[in-house]
């Protein structure tokens, strides 16, 4: 099961997400709940850097887990992709409850 805790400033603000383990809702390459997982991480993650130049506090990704983290300013700046981010995971986990699970959790 992927699990991913999107983490909460004080006043409630997505400022970033943890991923990790595996979906195993299929074999490796198959596996359409990975797929969706990592395609939304990286579309995020790169709107964020590329697009929007902000610089993540904190960013690390290994073959099952994946660490984002915004400072306080730029979490507010993002905070519609996290938002919609955030989203899309719970739709995914409405559909696939079995292997993914999204919650939440405060930092700071």
């Amino acid at each position: 099961m992927i699990q991913i805790t999107f983490f909460r400033k004080l006043d409630g603000l997505l400022c970033g997400f943890k991923i990790c383990g595996h979906a195993g809702f299929a074999r490796y390459g198959k596996d359409i709940v990975c797929a969706a997982v990592s395609s939304a991480v990286y579309l995020v993650v790169n709107t964020v850097i590329d697009v929007m130049r902000v610089k993540p506090r904190d960013l690390f990704f290994s073959d099952d887990s994946v660490v984002f983290l915004l400072s306080d300013s730029d979490a507010d700046v993002c905070s519609f992709l996290l938002r919609g981010l955030f989203a899309h995971f719970v739709a995914i986990s409405k559909e696939y409850p079995k292997n993914l699970l999204v919650n939440s959790a405060q930092f700071g």
